[in-house]
């Protein structure tokens, strides 16, 4: 039993086979693989084009039994109620297919993933023969494979259009274009690791927009303006109201904002240079793009919006304003989190857990969340480590529906700093609970 190996650009969806080389008939086999649950997001478990194709039952589970990162497959060839199909014949090949998608930052160019068998029980990575016999897994020979993230080449920070020149007006628009439009004006690998020009890992954000204004603007190359200004992430709320005219969306910030893009489903086709109401001394490049409205408010001239309260942006009423999402970024070039609200419902039945910012971190992160709801509510936000043991409590307390956030500082209960690795915080009352992950980097 053979796992492939592949290559990948960050970014970039990869495929890795599974390979069976079987002297006997199959009548069933049940799997269990383990990827990096930070640099490759799961997208695809599948028996189409394999020498199990034809199996009739197909069942898998992503963080298996809450273990990040392990995939559990079961394919059984014949179920009962079903037309007969025959065991998979002895032979040689693929019999099950994964996909991954590789996070979308420089962090891992030139890094191979390990993608790996997993023997947490009897059952993992065995088969049952022709003859309704377990094969179990003395019988079987494993080799692990790889996914090779590649080496993008020589980045340069800011030269989006790969010109040999770091942060000009040729930069500027077509990374504009991109947001509007990426099919259109797609960035390859190199240049999308071109445009963490903010130096946070996260590649082709509006922050990263703001940020290379700034520096063609500002007319100056210097390193210091690259990197992220201290402190915890800010928040802002949004909020959406439906007017007479079309829909309003007003923010509520404590920084200024130097950009925004809002993506929305459209009910109708509608022209986008007219579906948008301009800020004051800002400006707003929107397209459509397979039924969706991408509307981008920046400014060339490095402006922003004022810190407090105000306008956003005004779109067309045929906006579905239940389907909107909405990027912020600082008039400083960093990430913002977005707390989205709908005047009509703002007090929903329960509360939501937001990733937490900025992931990967070091020393700190964010975590903020919404009490929803028509009464204050007794909540606990706990740290646990990827064996499930709790490392910290950060509030154990009853709360006001509104927003809420914590600050872990990377350390235990006990007020120790804690080793690098995945973390999940996890949310809840008495009636609900939600988790999220996490990556301490030092």
């Amino acid at each position: 039993m053979r796992l492939d190996t592949a290559s990948a650009q960050p970014g970039e969806r990869v495929k890795i086979g599974l390979f069976l080389e079987n002297s006997r008939g199959v009548t069933s086999f049940e799997l269990l693989i383990h990827h990096d649950p930070i640099a490759l997001s799961p997208e695809e478990v599948t028996l189409q084009g394999t020498r199990a194709a034809d199996f009739e039952y197909l069942e898998f589970q992503y963080d298996a039994a809450g273990n990040p990162g392990n995939i559990r497959v079961l394919a059984i060839a014949d179920i009962l109620g079903q037309p007969a199909t025959p065991p998979m014949a002895a032979g040689d090949g693929e019999i099950c297919s994964f996909a991954w998608r590789v996070v979308p930052s420089t962090l891992y160019s030139g890094q191979s993933l390990p993608i790996r068998f997993e023997y947490l029980d009897d059952q993992a990575n065995t088969l049952v023969d022709d003859f309704g016999q377990f094969v179990s897994r003395d019988e079987i020979t494993y080799f692990n494979g790889w996914v090779f993230v590649d080496s993008l080449g020589e980045i340069r920070i800011g030269d989006v259009n790969l010109n040999a020149v770091t942060a000009d007006v040729g930069d500027a628009v077509l990374f504009t274009n991109y947001f509007m439009n990426p099919v259109r004006y797609p960035l390859d690998p190199l240049q999308m690791a071109n445009t963490d020009v903010n130096a946070d890992g996260y590649l082709g954000t509006v922050a990263d927009l703001v940020r290379l204004i700034n520096w063609v603007v500002q007319g100056t190359s210097g390193t210091a303006r690259l990197i992220t200004p201290a402190g915890a992430p800010v928040e802002a709320d949004v909020r959406v109201a439906r007017t007479d005219d079309g829909i309003a969306i007003d923010y509520v910030s404590s920084r200024r904002i130097g950009a925004a893009l809002l993506i929305a489903d459209l009910n109708s086709p509608v022209d986008p240079s007219s579906a948008i109401e301009t800020p004051a001394n800002m400006e707003v490049a929107a397209d459509t793009l397979n039924g969706q409205l991408r509307a981008l408010v920046y400014s060339l001239y490095g402006n922003s919006l004022p810190d407090g309260s105000g306008r956003l942006i005004e779109l067309d009423a045929a906006v579905d304003e239940g389907s909107l999402s909405v990027e912020l970024a600082s008039a400083e070039g960093t990430m913002m989190n977005a707390n989205l609200h709908d005047v009509k419902a703002l007090l929903p039945n329960n509360f939501t857990l937001l990733q937490n910012y900025p992931n990967p971190f070091n020393p700190s992160t964010t975590i903020a969340f919404e009490i929803t709801g028509s009464s204050a509510q007794s909540m606990k936000l706990g740290v646990y480590n990827a064996l499930g043991q709790q490392v910290k409590i950060l509030i154990n307390e009853v709360l006001s529906p509104g927003s809420h956030r914590a600050v872990w500082d990377g350390t235990d209960g006990y007020g120790q700093l804690v080793a690098s690795g995945v973390y999940f915080y996890r949310l809840e009352n008495a009636t609900h609970s939600e988790t999220r992950k996490m990556l301490l980097l030092k």
